[in-house]
């Protein structure tokens, strides 16, 4: 039996507008409550939620509930009686992130504008994770759908099964943090035309790179020189035993084509007897594909990778206690989950900071040097040099 009703301040305040319309929510008869999740003043309006009632002076119906926004009375009708219920007004705008008071400024993060590319088990649950801590707005890219084998880990269950990880991930971070902006695109990064992905990403504070297809780790690389926009790429390997974090700042740090060398330089220290595949094997580590893992070794990871994130989100504010978080000349957290994961002594749950430098060569980070020194891209002066060597040479020939 339904005897206390909750309401957050939001559809409340969209109640005394509409004057009348419908509820729709849902009910736990076993705690005997109803949550008031959307409402409509059109009787037909496609919600996800049940319709449980009606509000104002809305037809009335033969069973259901009836909720006065202006008295904040209301009466459910069931089998023809009619019971009062306690009404209980939900404080979102003032109340949702009271606990983490003193530990993030959320009044700057709901100005943060974050994209996400990969929403699987690691990507669904940094935005999950920077969503309960009040990041504003969010665009999330992804392809995939998710199946049944990605349920153990994902933030999904079996009821989203079929649904793109998008719009899974979409309707979670809107539960925890209905003040949220999010819009999802289902749609591979590398498939969008590149001028339609630089606006999309125009005004974005971070990119996160949880992507198995390290092609869109590179390219979000790319656009993270471009656009001077910070980046976090998120990565696990044999079968999530460990798992990297390393984050970039344009003209501040090395870029992550910088840091690549030195992860694979990691995976060569793990025994070949050890490996369950053996990745020095592999010519080019951007082809290195997912593991199997437990969803609690990848959760280590990716909360890890989110508090990066909101480190890096903080990083502006002088008195955030993030600004302490990283280490200097470290861009680079690594986090092993077993026993032997990276060194024979590794032990499990171990974390540690790696320091990192620019390449002088590198194709990315370092082009714009290239442009402004010398008027030509790296690729352009190293024609040139081959070709004055070239010409050099012929000149000895000719003079024998």
């Amino acid at each position: 039996m339904i005897n206390r009703l909750i309401v957050n301040e939001i559809l409340l305040e969209s109640m005394k507008k509409d004057k009348e319309g419908y509820l729709f929510g849902l009910i736990h008869n076993e705690e005997g409550i109803a949550h008031i999740m959307d409402i409509s003043a059109a009787r037909d309006k496609q919600s996800k939620y049940s319709r449980i009632g009606c509000f104002g002076n809305a037809a009335a119906e033969k069973e259901g509930i009836f909720f006065s926004p202006e008295s904040m009375k209301a009466v459910v009708l069931t089998n023809g009686l009619e019971s009062e219920l306690r009404v209980e007004k939900i404080r979102l705008k003032t109340d949702i992130f009271t606990r983490m008071k003193g530990l993030l400024d959320t009044d700057v993060l709901k100005g943060k504008k974050v994209a996400i590319t990969g929403l699987g088990s690691v990507g669904s649950l940094v935005a999950l994770e920077l969503g309960k801590a009040g990041v504003g707005e969010f665009i999330l890219i992804d392809s995939d759908e998710l199946s049944v084998n990605n349920v153990c880990r994902h933030i999904g269950d079996i009821e989203d099964i079929g649904r793109y990880k998008t719009s899974i991930v979409k309707d979670k971070i809107i539960r925890r943090n209905p003040l949220a902006k999010v819009k999802s695109i289902e749609n591979n990064i590398l498939d969008i035309e590149p001028d339609k992905v630089e606006e999309m990403l125009s005004g974005a504070s971070l990119l996160i790179a949880a992507t198995d297809a390290k092609e869109a780790n590179f390219y979000l690389n790319e656009l993270s020189l471009k656009l001077n926009i910070p980046l976090v790429w998120i990565g696990l390997y044999e079968r999530a035993s460990w798992g990297h974090i390393v984050y970039s700042i344009p003209g501040e740090t090395p870029c992550l084509a910088c840091v690549v060398p030195a992860i694979s330089e990691i995976i060569e220290t793990i025994p070949k007897e050890e490996r369950v595949i053996d990745y020095t094997a592999v010519e080019d580590i951007t082809k290195i594909k997912s593991e199997p893992g437990l969803g609690t070794d990848v959760a280590f990871v990716a909360t890890a990778g989110a508090k990066i994130a909101l480190a890096l989100l903080l990083r502006d504010k002088e008195y955030s206690s993030f600004m302490r978080f990283f280490p200097s000349e470290c861009t680079m957290f690594i986090a092993a989950n077993s026993h032997g994961a990276i060194f024979r002594d590794t032990k499990p749950l171990t974390t540690s900071w790696v320091k990192t430098k620019t390449r002088e060569d590198c194709d990315y980070c370092r082009k714009e040097r290239y442009l402004e020194k010398y008027d030509m891209s790296q690729t352009e002066l190293s024609d040139l040099v081959a070709k004055l060597l070239n010409e050099v040479s012929l000149l000895d020939t000719e003079k024998g």
